[in-house]
């Protein structure tokens, strides 16, 4: 018996539909990064960010300020934390989202950016999603509930297609975090952005999670090896 969805309601996501990535090649990491900047920020603020401004912004940050092909997780990272990270946010990032991301879930996290990749036979190859659901099926095997800039917003993935995943944590807020708000609201001052070591963040990020090497290897090692 298909178990129901946990997680977050599909119709929250409905409005990303329109978000369709008709870039070549594609940039699905930066459409997933607007999407969950998006959806938080509306969530927690009521406010609605302008998606045209938001994806060309992400786009500047996730798919055109490196030099390697593709779009790695540390990209996701460096593009959640210049958009967010001002603004009180933690980025967390992880490996093996099969066994982590379930119980982060149903912790009331999420969504989640979550990687796919081809060398696990994933049919989409390399892609990037935005995870905001999950079930076991008939089977017994995990899938998760998409929002995928191909035009859908509740496309259905078999979660052993993923590999890296990223999130957002709401830190607590402090008095001066509320007065440097009210200051910035007063100038209508739009999302600012800082630079950091981004890649070795989050590759630090994910191997203290994990505590360990991969077949004798860091991840830095493996993940250097795709570009």
């Amino acid at each position: 018996m298909v178990e129901q969805w946990q997680g977050l309601p599909a119709d929250r996501f409905a409005k990303y539909r329109s978000w369709i990535n008709r870039e070549e090649p594609g940039i699905c990491g930066s459409y997933v990064t607007a999407a969950l900047v998006h959806d938080r920020v509306l969530a927690d603020t009521g406010r609605a960010l302008d998606p045209g401004r938001l994806l060309g912004a992400s786009q500047e940050l996730v798919d055109d300020k490196h030099l390697h092909k593709g779009t790695f997780i540390w990209n996701i990272y460096s593009g959640l934390d210049s958009l967010l990270g001002p603004q009180g946010y933690r980025v967390k990032v992880g490996l093996f989202s099969e066994v982590k991301v379930p119980d982060l879930m149903a912790a009331g996290y999420g969504p989640f950016v979550v990687g796919t990749a081809g060398l696990l036979g994933s049919p989409y190859g390399n892609h990037w999603l935005l995870a905001y659901a999950y079930r076991y099926n008939d089977q017994g095997d995990l899938e998760f509930r998409c929002y995928d800039n191909h035009g859908q917003s509740q496309a259905v993935l078999p979660a052993k297609y993923c590999f890296s995943y990223a999130y957002l944590e709401k830190l607590p807020e402090t008095a001066d975090d509320q007065s440097a708000k009210e200051e910035r609201s007063h100038k209508d001052e739009t999302i600012r952005f800082h630079s950091n070591g981004y890649r070795q963040e989050a590759l630090e990020q994910a191997e203290a999670e994990e505590g360990k090497t991969i077949f004798g290897k860091s991840l830095s090692d493996i993940l250097d090896l795709f570009i």
